[in-house]
């Protein structure tokens, strides 16, 4: 057993959550727990399909290697919730509790780091055997655009609640750092990485592209990610009815709000003949999907929310070598002279049309080094330092 213990709240279930990778990488020095979002009767209502298939997991425990599990318990109804609903939390922290404390024991998991990422899961904070609490921030929760501003104004109260609890912060962006360090000086930037080495495999001359890809025409010009309201799908439609000779390809999960999914700009793209959704794919097959295109998009609305994005997977665009076009979001300044950067949609047009007309070869070991540099394992180390040395001084002086 490794001297931290680390039991950890994932956004989503472990075959869709992006910081996967980040976890794996970190559990070379850390005995993990991952807490996959538990079932509830709200999504047995809303996908009973859902809820069915994954109903084995909570008595099956999934080892991922010696040093790291999964979960998935059950609670009465979603975190995001009990935000609105404070009472809930009680019922569901004593049904959480039945499924998880055994699991926790079983593991002998208990007193070390509970790990958190968004404020709905502060009800977990005190009961789950841990001696020392982290809070991970990667979005500014407060200011998503399709919360309503009493949720909004809620989960503002909250974060700043388990900031105050909190014996150490880690932010993936310089901004989000500056904010939440003021509540608690204790607050580290912990830039965003990816995993290098497997999305290197892209440059793999023996790497097929996957069937849907490759029989679509090029030039490609895709995103990797969800597709919701995060997404400027007016930049997307007008790039896309602008130059019917391209095509614009978006990989992953359409699952953007009632509003997003009714707008004109995304209903056109859903009628225009050169922009393809191909939906999720499984993590193990996206640099082959990556392979595939002839240019990555980090195409985001530019808005308070996302001026706090800082998406890590610019570094794995970078690391298949791809040429990078994004809108303007501040977290990627510094690299704006590795990746091409928009400030509105002609300028995000012509970027395209430049890159398409010049020879990328010479550009991919630059990219290359600068995504090496943003590695999961450099950043699994950075992490561990911060959370031994501050472990380590709590136990110390209690």
């Amino acid at each position: 057993m490794k001297s931290i213990k680390i039991v950890h709240f994932l956004d989503y279930d472990w075959e869709e959550d992006q910081r996967r990778p980040h976890v794996e990488a970190l559990s070379k020095y850390c005995n993990i727990l991952c807490v996959e979002p538990p079932l509830t009767i709200d999504i047995l209502l809303r996908e009973p399909k859902y809820f069915c298939a994954n109903l084995p997991k909570i008595i099956h425990l999934k080892h991922i290697n010696d040093d790291l599990f999964v979960y998935k318990p059950m609670m009465l109804f979603s975190a995001a919730i009990s935000l609105l609903l404070p009472w809930i939390n009680r019922l569901n922290l004593v049904v959480i509790k039945l499924f998880l404390s055994s699991v926790i024991k079983k593991l002998n998991m208990c007193g070390g780091i509970l790990t958190i990422r968004h404020p709905a899961w502060s009800f977990v904070i005190g009961w789950m055997y841990q001696r020392f609490l982290c809070y991970e921030v990667s979005d500014e929760w407060s200011e998503l655009p399709s919360a309503h501003h009493l949720l909004k104004r809620k989960i503002c109260d909250i974060e700043k609640r388990v900031l105050e609890k909190a014996d150490i912060v880690f932010c993936s962006a310089q901004r989000l750092t500056n904010t939440k360090k003021a509540i608690n000086p204790n607050t580290f930037f912990i830039p965003n990485s990816a995993d290098t080495k497997f999305f290197e495999s892209s440059l793999d001359p023996g790497l097929p592209i996957p069937w849907d890809l490759e029989k679509i025409h090029h030039p490609r010009i895709g995103l990797i990610g969800n597709v919701n309201d995060h997404v400027d799908i007016e930049l997307i439609s007008s790039l896309a009815e602008s130059n019917p000779e391209w095509s614009i390809i978006l990989i992953g999960k359409v699952n953007g709000s009632r509003k997003f999914l009714h707008c004109k700009a995304y209903l056109k793209t859903r009628k225009l003949n050169n922009v393809y959704y191909l939906g999720w794919k499984n993590y193990d097959s996206l640099p082959a999907y990556q392979k595939g295109l002839d240019i990555c998009m980090l195409p985001y609305v530019v808005n308070e929310y996302t001026k706090n994005v800082y998406p890590n997977k610019v570094y794995q665009y970078l690391a298949g070598g791809k040429p990078v076009v994004s809108t303007y979001l501040p977290e990627l300044k510094p690299l704006q002279d590795i990746i091409f950067i928009s400030r509105t949609q002609h300028e995000y047009l012509v970027h395209i049309k430049n890159v398409l007309a010049q020879d990328q070869t010479n550009f991919i070991k630059k990219r290359l080094a600068v995504a090496r540099e943003n590695s999961i394992e450099k950043n699994a180390q950075l992490r561990f330092n911060y959370l031994q040395k501050e472990f380590s001084l709590k136990i110390n002086s209690a």
